[in-house]
């Protein structure tokens, strides 16, 4: 498995295209997983733009939970407590935000890492509710 880091002050998709075509002979070959249906359908655009407009086969993309498209049917079914409150959660998240450099995607501030941890509590959730 690869993972990669982009800066938070760079345009994500565009940039994971772009490496993405730079770093892989074969593109066709690897998953690539959003947080929404809506960042999938623009990845691949991303990747056009990338490939100045070359037919290309795209590595499989895939939304996490795409909740913000689709409500889910059994929302608040099940009365489970979370399994770290969600202050606490967030803290320790951000502050391992913070302490990433700066040109791998960590904040300078606290405002900004702690609405980086938000964003990745909810790309951890679904990623955890899709059973990845």
């Amino acid at each position: 498995m690869n993972l990669a880091s982009i800066p938070a002050n760079v345009p994500f998709l565009e940039s994971l295209a772009t490496a993405w075509l730079a770093a892989h002979a074969d593109p066709s070959r690897g998953l690539i997983l959003l947080p929404t249906r809506r960042a999938a359908r623009s990845l691949a655009d991303a990747f056009l733009r990338a490939g100045n407009g070359r037919p290309m086969l795209l590595p499989r993309i895939t939304a996490l939970g795409a909740l913000d498209e689709t409500p889910l049917a059994l929302a608040g079914a099940l009365a489970l407590p979370p399994a770290v409150a969600a202050a606490p959660r967030l803290a320790g998240l951000a502050k391992l935000i913070l302490r990433m450099p700066s040109d791998l995607g960590g904040a300078t501030t606290i405002d900004q890492a702690w609405r980086l941890a938000v964003e990745l509590a909810k790309l951890m959730d679904e990623a955890d509710r899709a059973e990845l």
